[in-house]
């Protein structure tokens, strides 16, 4: 009897971290790289859609760790979009900081601290968030990222039970089994 040798497959361990970083860096490309383009595309799409809707709609401090820490933390299970947005808002807040700090003395006279001068020059900068946008721009972007999440999750499970490409459909004609 001939023994054949088969090839050794890539360990399983990293599979599944490679396919969960890239499943969170890019929402999508861990399906992609376990051979399911439809899902992936699906995935990136649905999701990049609503992060950015939600950006849009709230603006650049929608991704925001300062005021909204669970949300913020929710955005940023988005991988690079959520990255994007929070350096995004972190510029344009050290940038108002920085007007806040040299207003002319006369100005912040009035004003408590350099947090009340920030949030004043967002509102007459039209930068600040207010309801019901801001309710709607975070819950749309922290949704995506509680989605890509689970989408994080199913590309390691099926990663570890081995399910490489995409599933086949019955024959036609065919109805699957109750169980």
């Amino acid at each position: 009897m001939v023994k054949t040798v088969q090839p050794q497959p890539q360990p399983r361990q990293t599979v599944f971290v490679l396919a969960g970083l890239l499943a969170w860096l890019a929402p999508g490309t861990g399906h992609w790289y376990l051979g399911r383009p439809v899902r992936a595309v699906v995935l990136f799409v649905t999701i990049h859609a609503m992060f950015w809707s939600g950006v849009a709609i709230g603006g650049v401090f929608t991704v925001n760790p300062r005021d909204e820490t669970w949300w913020c933390r929710a955005q940023l299970c988005t991988g690079a979009s959520g990255l994007v947005g929070f350096y995004r808002q972190k510029r344009e807040y050290d940038r108002i900081v920085g007007q806040a700090r040299a207003a002319p003395d006369q100005q912040t006279a009035t004003r408590q601290s350099l947090a009340d001068a920030v949030v004043e020059l967002q509102a007459r900068q039209r930068l600040a968030l207010v309801p019901p946008a801001s309710g709607l721009a975070y819950v749309l972007s922290g949704v995506a990222g509680m989605l890509n999440l689970m989408c994080i999750f199913d590309a390691i499970m099926l990663s570890l039970m081995g399910r490489f490409g995409e599933p086949r459909g019955l024959p036609h004609g065919r109805k699957e089994a109750a169980t």
